[in-house]
């Protein structure tokens, strides 16, 4: 088997190098294979194909590693690459959106360009990171067997997750396309108390989660530990493929006034969270400006823009009543403390019929015990055979059995969705190690609620 790992080439984000951070793990991850890992695992040859900045940046960084590269070619008198450069505003946005959809001149230049390289290099799979409707074009016509890679829906302090997904990722993912009745019947359930600790990562301990419980240090704590009912709202970026795709939201102003006005009105103070990354390009520190003058306009709603460390985060979430988003991976991470989550958009971790809207949570129809009982199939599934640890993941072995996988469950599956989620259940189990680690670590007790609202404050009434 050939693989072509192919990082975005189009320019976004007002740069070539969006995506450099992957093709480094990815080279890296070949150079710390032995020879004879690359020619008999599963039979696996490997290369690396990226825009000319990138595939420079690379082989300055590791020059003995040409030969792992395939060079971005333009044909003389043709269009080039850096004609699609375009400053990063609303036009740019759509430009991509364009090419995520796998429409327009766009799209057509990078199918060529992979058309090119297939003469160059005969690859059976194509593996890439995000979302790219030319590969989706591209592998269609040929025939080829495709692999998406995202960062998964959950981070730090959990855990630093990946997914492969063989029908794409984010909206795109297998798992919005199935009931959650298919998931239901393909897990075993556990606890969020257990999960979480085992989630910890680095800062995992044994003892209960209880004991590592961190004060909020929001100067907007005190107006949270009384007995307004809270709905924390966690804003994403302007730019974020997620937000172009799979939501009908043009702004985050858009977002806030579909949810905010019907949560004050019934009784919430909600404390709107502005993404982290905002600053960093003026499109979305403007769409956040506009933003927090929108949440000003509303007594019972703070703008919180000071919770910024991950364990700051989840003190946060602890002391929601509800956690609303369009489809940011926040919403996956409340779960696993058994919040009532709310989502606006279409997410990766949401089988059809698993989460209400603000308006469907509302309506008076919404049935608590039902949905955490549902909350701790969804957990087991997605724990047990999607999520990846971002440290196995680039392991020459551990990558290559993924790949196999994902493409050998989506054969046997038919590229069916529903097909494809029983044959993942059966093959992957990814985190084997984690049901070892639940018998060793998960002390905590069922139905005991460490995290629930009331233990939450409490411990913060104790220990102010």
């Amino acid at each position: 088997m050939k693989i072509l790992y192919y990082l975005e080439p189009h320019p976004i984000r007002n740069g070539y190098e969006e995506f450099l951070w992957v093709g480094n793990e990815i080279l890296a991850m070949i150079e710390r294979s032995r020879p004879w890992e690359r020619t008999s695992e599963h039979g696996i040859d490997m290369k690396i194909h990226a825009n000319a900045r990138v595939i420079n940046r690379l082989m300055q960084s590791r020059p003995w590693m040409s030969s792992f590269l395939i060079d971005w070619e333009d044909e003389p008198g043709k269009a080039n690459i850096e004609e699609w450069f375009t400053p990063w505003d609303d036009d740019g946005i759509q430009l991509w959106e364009q090419l995520m959809m796998g429409k327009g001149e766009v799209a057509d230049y990078y199918v060529k360009n992979l058309e090119s390289v297939r003469d160059r290099y005969d690859f059976d799979v194509l593996v890439h990171w995000g979302t790219n409707g030319a590969v989706e074009v591209f592998c269609d016509q040929n025939d080829i067997a495709k692999v998406s890679m995202e960062s998964g829906f959950l981070r730090s302090p959990f855990m630093d997750s990946v997914v492969f997904d063989p029908r794409g990722v984010n909206g795109n993912s297998s798992i919005c396309q199935v009931d959650f009745e298919v998931i239901k019947a393909l897990s075993t359930p556990g606890d969020s108390e257990s999960e979480l600790q085992l989630m910890g990562g680095n800062n995992a301990s044994t003892g209960p989660l209880s004991q590592r419980f961190e004060l909020l240090r929001s100067q907007y704590a005190p107006r949270l530990h009384g007995n307004r009912k809270i709905a924390l709202i966690a804003l994403q970026l302007r730019d974020d493929s997620n937000m172009i795709l799979f939501s009908d939201f043009n702004s985050s102003v858009d977002f806030l006034k579909r949810v905010l006005p019907p949560l004050v009105g019934a009784g919430y103070v909600c404390v709107v969270k502005p993404h982290p990354g905002a600053p960093f390009r003026e499109i979305n520190q403007v769409d956040h400006d506009l933003a927090e003058e929108y949440v000003a306009s509303f007594e019972d709603a703070i703008w919180c823009d000071d919770v910024r460390a991950p364990a700051q985060q989840v003190a946060l979430l602890g002391l929601a009543d509800v956690v609303v988003t369009t489809n940011s991976s926040l919403g996956f991470e409340a779960t696993l403390l058994d919040k009532i989550v709310c989502l606006e958009g279409t997410a990766a971790y949401a089988p059809k019929g698993m989460f209400p809207s603000v308006a469907g949570f509302l309506s008076g129809g919404f049935d608590l015990t039902e949905y955490l009982d549902r909350l701790r199939y969804l957990r087991a599934f997605l724990i047990s055979n999607l999520l990846h640890e971002k440290a196995d993941v680039f392991n020459y072995h551990y990558f290559c059995n993924q790949v196999v996988g994902a493409v050998s469950s989506w054969h046997e599956a038919g590229k069916d969705p529903v097909r494809y989620c029983r044959e993942i259940a059966a093959f992957q189990q990814p985190k084997q190690r984690m049901r070892l680690a639940f018998q060793k670590y998960g002390r905590s007790e069922r139905a005991k609620m460490e995290w629930s609202n009331e233990t939450m404050r409490a411990l913060y009434e104790v220990r102010r």
